[in-house]
């Protein structure tokens, strides 16, 4: 199946079809790219396609059919206590409406998404 950003909630998260029915988990890392034209061969054999990666993201909640993804920061408070992670403002298209909830382009609806881990 090919997965895809289906929704951009807001300018820190976007939604995937790849759900609880995929197997999806929370901190699973997944990469929006850009498909690309670019087909590299060499001595005649096919490496494949060189999609561009826009950026990689983080799994923060799983549904049955989709799942809600943010690029999470890791910020050092002091060696003696635990990381605080954020999310970080994404690069997306501009949208009309914004929902609450907790490259080269920018992410777009229709986006391939892949699984990384």
């Amino acid at each position: 199946m090919k997965y895809q950003v289906i929704k951009i909630l807001n300018e820190k998260e976007i939604i995937i079809n790849y759900g609880k029915e995929q197997n999806a988990h929370i901190g699973q890392e997944i990469g929006v790219y850009e498909e690309s034209r670019i087909n590299i061969t060499y001595n005649g054999t096919n490496y494949g396609d060189l999609n561009k990666i826009k950026v990689h993201l983080k799994i923060v909640e799983v549904y049955k059919k989709f799942s809600i993804c943010q690029k999470m920061i890791t910020e050092k408070i002091n060696p003696f206590s635990f990381d605080r992670k954020t999310a970080t403002t994404l690069n997306v298209k501009k949208i009309t409406e914004k929902y609450t909830h907790k490259s080269y382009e920018p992410i777009k609806m229709g986006d391939l998404v892949e699984i990384l881990d």
